[in-house]
């Protein structure tokens, strides 16, 4: 024992003047930067003061109670789902005007055209809304400038949730590229039954002559007014209760009006179609017709006695007409 620490006392004297001659010889040397610039960045904490990674953070969880903000050239947010079976995410990516969501895989690479795009249109000074899959809305879906379908085959439908059927009824607008119009049918669940169903209405488009351009209805046509294309030429629909609002003909019957007709008596067809009217006289006699009642218009007649013949012509709707002279045998009407 005696002699170990005979061995170990020169020793460590030793040591310690070698260690202090380094430090008396030592020169001071100063900062190379200002403070606090060159010090050991400080620790993710619990202060109040803002702090800056410039490097990714991981963590097993994250809340935020207040604001949260990413900035950045280009930002995105990344939602990835690594369920065994189910690696896939969603990604939510800004670039200057423009916002959008889309399908990413596990790795955050882009499938696909964006799902939903938000972006500005510079030559209408508006932002639009682009969605590349089908909208579901179980309330009001609105816009302040329009809404824009485009696709290969759009359309629009409606299924029905209450009553007796729920979800079995629905209805469907869509265009039809190979003749230039848009329609309405119903849809069925299933394509079989679906495939029966009449179209319910049809808006024809000319490529050519819009004179070209109709609607045709698989039933009635319920309104006030029918009107001509410029709206100027216009028909109550009280005035087509009685004639059945066709042509000639149509919905009309002869009739035998011989007991509530005479001579130099002037009448007008308020049926709201065109009526034909055939005269027998038996003396000289003209059937005429007037647009304002005052002017008058011959439309046939006879001037030799005693022959029997027929008189007949047809009255537009809203004219008058009358028998100047001539012995009614007949009188009857396509009214």
């Amino acid at each position: 024992m005696f002699n170990t620490l005979k061995t170990i006392i020169p020793l460590a004297l030793v040591c310690t003047v070698l260690i202090g001659y380094n430090y008396i010889d030592a020169q001071w040397v100063g900062p190379t930067q200002a403070p606090t610039a060159g010090n050991v960045p400080a620790p993710l904490n619990v202060g109040s003061q803002d702090q800056i990674k410039n490097a990714r953070l991981g963590v097993d969880a994250l809340s935020v109670y207040g604001d949260a903000e990413i900035v950045a050239p280009n930002p995105q947010l990344d939602l990835i789902d690594t369920t065994p079976g189910n690696e896939r995410g969603w990604s939510l990516r800004g670039d200057g005007s423009d916002l959008n969501i889309l399908r990413t895989d596990v790795d955050g690479n882009q499938v696909g055209d964006p799902i939903i795009e938000l972006f500005y249109n510079a030559s209408a000074d508006q932002y639009n809304t682009r969605f590349d899959w089908t909208i579901l809305t179980e309330g009001w879906l609105r816009s302040e400038e329009g809404v824009w379908i485009e696709d290969e085959s759009p359309s629009i439908r409606f299924y029905e949730t209450d009553g007796p059927y729920p979800g079995f009824w629905r209805y469907k607008i869509m265009p039809n590229q190979d003749f230039y119009n848009i329609y309405a049918e119903r849809d069925f669940i299933t394509p079989e039954a679906d495939a029966d169903e009449p179209v319910l209405f049809r808006l024809f488009a000319s490529t050519t002559d819009p004179s070209g351009d109709y609607a045709q209805f698989s039933n009635e046509v319920r309104a006030e007014q029918y009107c001509d294309r410029t709206g100027t030429d216009c028909i109550d629909a009280s005035s087509l209760a009685g004639g059945g609002g066709g042509g000639l003909g149509v919905g009309q019957e002869w009739q035998n009006v011989a007991g509530s007709r005479a001579a130099w008596t002037t009448y007008q067809n308020t049926t709201g179609q065109p009526i034909m009217v055939s005269i027998g006289v038996a003396t000289d006699g003209s059937l005429q017709v007037s647009t304002d009642g005052t002017n008058w218009v011959s439309a046939g007649g006879v001037n030799w006695n005693n022959w029997y013949v027929s008189i007949d012509t047809i009255v537009p709707d809203g004219h008058y007409y009358r028998l100047e002279g001539g012995a009614i045998r007949r009188w009857s009407e396509l009214r």
